[in-house]
């Protein structure tokens, strides 16, 4: 399971995870920008309108949703959307015919004390898109994403 790596850039944060997945471009593409996609490794992400300056859908319960605005998107390679305060990117490289390579940025403008868990999320989320690839599931586990948790909180702690 990668660990996303952390650097500071200006005032921000930039958390940088890199997927290599068994299966093409096209289809990586899929899962980060359709609802059947996202639904096999983040159920809370929907679409909205798959453009810039349209947005992607956070559903927390059924009555509460947010609106997430897309600043960047360009299909098959890349769609940057706001997360909050702070925005998160993915960004696809064809290895090869059958080998995409997905980046995950996200741009941390603050470090609050639930940073350490929304990384976790993410690292978490990313192993389940690498598995939901190849048909299998992983479920969640609270010791291990505690154990993220405390890992990144000890990283960002190191860059103050």
């Amino acid at each position: 399971m990668e660990k996303g790596s952390i650097k500071k850039q200006g005032k921000d944060l930039i958390v940088t995870w890199h997927v290599d997945l068994s299966i093409n471009l096209a289809n990586v593409w899929r899962l980060v920008t359709t609802d059947k996609g996202l639904a096999s490794w983040f159920p809370e992400l929907r679409v909205g309108s798959l453009a810039e300056g349209g947005h992607l859908v956070f559903v927390m319960t059924e009555t509460e949703q947010l609106n997430m605005p897309i600043f960047s998107y360009h299909e098959l390679a890349t769609i940057g959307f706001e997360w909050g305060e702070d925005q998160v990117t993915f960004r696809l490289t064809q290895l090869s015919q059958e080998q995409t390579r997905l980046e995950l940025a996200e741009t941390l403008t603050a470090v609050t004390e639930h940073t350490p868990r929304d990384l976790a999320g993410w690292t978490l989320c990313l192993e389940r898109l690498k598995k939901g690839s190849h048909g299998l599931e992983l479920p969640f586990s609270q010791p291990l994403f505690d154990e993220l948790s405390q890992y990144y909180a000890a990283q960002l702690q190191q860059l103050d």
